[in-house]
Parts: C-alpha cells; structure tokens; sequence
C-alpha cells in the first residue's frame, strides 16, 4: 500500500508511504488519498487527522511525473463530465495537521496547504517547481499560498521555483541584530515608565 491508514485515540494518521519516490503521487496513490479522506470525513470516531511522508527525505514531491502524463480525455470531459478532483479538493470539516518532513514541492506543498496546521521539521524544504517543467500549479497553491505567506514572497516562490527553507532560523538572527539596539531598549524602558516611547532609528 502506498498509503498508511491508523487510527489511535480519535486521531487519523495518514502517512504517504513511497519513499523509494520521495513520496511522489501516483494513480494509485491519489485514488487512496481520496478514500482516506472521505474515511476521516465520514467516521464520527476520528476528530483529527494526521498527514505525513515515510523516510526523512521528503514528505511528497507533488506528482509522480513518470506516471501521470496526461489522460486521453480533455480536461473539460474530467472536470465537468466524470466528476475530476484535484488534490486541493481534500477536504474535511476536521482539522487536519500536515508533519513536513524534508522535501514538500509542487502537489507535495498543495497538500500542505490544504491542512489547517503545518509543523515543518528542520530539514524541512518548501518549493512550487512547476514553472520549471512548463506547468503551474493546479490544486489551489496559487491561492492558498498568497493567503498564507503574502502576495510578493507567493509570486517569487510560484515565477521562480526556488526552494525556501523552514526559515525559523532567520527570524532569530533577526532578533539578534535588533537585540542590543537603542530603539529596542527605549521601547522597553517606556513601557516600564508608562510613557510612549521615544524611537530615534538606532
């Protein structure tokens, strides 16, 4: 099974089992997504649901692009004839917590996206490398994403294809510059002295 299903104690763990693929979405793996989800939908006894990504290289790498060219049928026919749904129709009215463990690109990242909570591991690495193959991407990240991070860090993200870290580290070297600054001093001095601060730029 490319796909781990348990549950323990009212939680559902969903764990994409492909390592050998980086977690890469096949065929038959999105059909058993489906199903997963519609099961956490349905069974009253499952308040939350885990998703995370077998090995410690990647949490999913989107689609497995050497078995999921395009079908026969056109889009149109999918979509509105035999009912077609994408990754980012995965939903629940429970909360779902994604565990990102190493690489979560293009679908991998929609994925993501679509749970309520993300916790990303150190090694954690985020990218929408779509637009390297000529593609974009097409399970709501161009939407969520800016919702999430921002208008201007979404689109370098979604024209580059650059990959961003978990970035936790960066905002404590940030703090780190600011620490000993006069502004940061004064700020807390006036909130000792019941004043407002004074901030001079230094």
């Amino acid at each position: 099974m490319s796909i781990e299903f348990s549950v323990h104690e009212h939680v559902a763990t969903v764990v994409l089992n492909r390592p050998e693929a980086m977690n890469a979405i096949d065929p038959e793996m999105r059909r058993q997504l489906f199903a997963c989800w519609q099961r956490i939908e349905d069974d009253l006894a499952i308040r939350v649901a885990v998703i995370t990504g077998a090995g410690d290289r990647a949490f999913c790498t989107g689609a497995d692009l050497k078995k999921t060219m395009p079908p026969k049928e056109s889009f149109a026919e999918l979509t509105f004839g035999a009912g077609e749904r994408s990754m980012g129709s995965l939903a629940t009215q429970k909360p779902l917590v994604c565990a990102i463990n190493g690489y979560a690109l293009a679908g991998g990242l929609e994925l993501a996206l679509a749970c309520d909570i993300r916790i990303a591991a150190d090694n954690a690495r985020f990218a929408f490398t779509e637009v390297r193959i000529g593609s974009i991407p097409g399970a709501g990240g161009t939407q969520r994403l800016p919702r999430i991070v921002g208008q201007t860090n979404a689109m370098m993200m979604l024209l580059t294809g650059d990959q961003i870290d978990a970035a936790i580290e960066t905002e404590r070297y940030a703090w780190g510059v600011l620490r000993d600054t006069d502004d940061r001093i004064e700020g807390r001095l006036a909130f000792q002295e019941k004043r407002p601060p004074v901030f001079r730029g230094r």
